[in-house]
């Protein structure tokens, strides 16, 4: 028995994901289906996870928690992925001990710490680790648990922190007020969604970075390379819509990501031979992203951006809903 897979458009403020299993037995406890940027459903006992994927992908494949019983099935499954050629994303929760798999990528999904007793406790990560943070307005967006949860992620070696703020349903939303207080109920139901880039500032004042880095396949360097380049376009776009930049020019980086998803070109000979200005798809500013990553370097873009979005706060500025 294979995997079926549903699939989604890739991009930062979904993690990457491409690929996600159809009917996975998901934990029983709390957790975030980063795919659906929602709660994710209760496993079901005598669930199974098959060993294979129905068809081979050399995109990110997503594969969320599970039971402690099928976790070795979840690590065959994460290795065979691997082997054929996809990335893999394995979602990973503090207090959860797992062994790695060779060429997939840990994230931790902060979830069940930010509602379990103490909640600013127990915040066990590896070095280097990139984690989850979902934004719930009244619960998981408060001043205290954020500076208290940050503050210990970073003494833990987290490297990354990102945010998903989730889309709750009535019922989901009354079962997270029943634990709280009237504010907590007020602000669940009828609160703006809280703010990413208001967490992001509070992220790099504690030295950790607010973006996961696409995961890349395990197959040939040339394709790698590509997902690389398209992933640095399509994480500039995102930061240019965060901004407010023209809408014209978040297209055309959009537009150069797709082109180069998509197109099977040999992008570090199109630099090397000096003919990337022949391709009618790439602006200049997205020809500058991708001479840069070919080149072995950081998107002096990305960076610019990266550092504007999570940066102190301009007088000039004025709070926003959403960023």
């Amino acid at each position: 028995m294979s995997v079926s897979l549903e699939s989604f458009r890739p991009g930062p403020e979904r993690l990457w994901i491409r690929h996600r299993p159809r009917n996975w037995p998901g934990a029983q406890d709390l957790w975030t289906d980063w795919a659906r940027g929602a709660p994710g459903a209760v496993g079901r006992a005598g669930s199974e996870i098959p060993r294979t994927l129905e068809r081979a992908v050399t995109d990110v494949v997503y594969l969320p928690p599970t039971e402690p019983e099928l976790e070795p099935a979840r690590r065959d499954l994460a290795a065979a992925c691997v082997g054929a050629g996809a990335a893999v994303v394995i979602q990973r929760r503090p207090g959860h001990e797992a062994a790695p798999v060779s060429g997939a990528v840990d994230l931790w999904d902060l979830l069940p710490t930010l509602l379990g007793p103490g909640r600013a406790e127990g915040w066990r990560v590896g070095e280097g680790a990139a984690c989850v943070w979902p934004l719930i307005a009244g619960v998981t967006d408060g001043d205290e648990l954020i500076e208290a949860g940050l503050a210990r992620l970073a003494r833990a070696g987290a490297a990354v922190v990102q945010t998903v703020v989730l889309e709750l349903s009535a019922p989901v939303k009354r079962r997270l007020a029943e634990s709280g207080d009237e504010r907590t109920f007020d602000r669940l139901f009828h609160a703006p969604p809280p703010s990413e880039r208001a967490f992001a500032r509070r992220a790099a004042a504690h030295g950790l970075g607010s973006f996961v880095a696409r995961p890349l396949p395990a197959g040939p360097p040339r394709l790698a390379l590509r997902r690389r380049c398209a992933g640095g376009l399509r994480l500039a776009a995102d930061l240019y819509r965060r901004l407010g930049r023209p809408e014209p020019a978040t297209q055309r980086l959009l537009r150069a990501a797709r082109w180069i998803d998509r197109e099977d070109h040999d992008l570090a000979a199109l630099v090397d031979d000096g003919n990337l200005a022949i391709v009618d798809w790439l602006d200049a500013a997205s020809r500058g992203v991708v001479r840069e990553l070919v080149a072995g370097r950081s998107s002096s873009l990305v960076e610019s951006l990266l550092a504007e979005y999570s940066g102190p706060r301009r007088p000039e500025e004025r709070p926003t809903r959403r960023a």
